[in-house]
């Protein structure tokens, strides 16, 4: 937790993500629960929670849906258990942050982005 905890009362996304070859190992509900203890910890507000299980073919409408939901749900933060759950292709990560703008990611395994 931040020592003057800047994170207090943001409101975030979360985006859960797993690939069908990943069910068991790195689930949703695993990442889901990790995030809410630290959104928790962190006195982060959830505004709305996605869950995308595919095998990283495009597009992506869950992901859509999040990027939309934090324009529509005034949302500062969208969090992720770690980047690779947000994208593993540069030029998607930055047309994400192009179309947050202002607004940040954040990544229980690595921080922000």
């Amino acid at each position: 937790m931040n020592s003057k905890n800047t994170l207090k009362g943001k409101r975030a996304v979360i985006l859960c993500h797993t690939s069908k070859e990943d069910l068991n190992t790195n689930n949703c509900y695993i990442q889901s629960e990790a995030i809410r203890k630290w959104a928790s910890k962190n006195d982060v507000i959830i505004a709305s929670e996605y869950y995308e299980i595919d095998s990283g073919q495009y597009p992506r409408p869950i992901l859509e849906r999040v990027l939309d939901d934090m324009y529509k749900l005034k949302a500062q933060l969208l969090v992720c258990y770690d980047p690779s759950r947000l994208t593993r292709d540069a030029e998607e990560l930055k047309n994400i942050m192009v179309r947050l703008g202002k607004k940040q990611v954040y990544c229980l395994e690595g921080g922000y982005l």
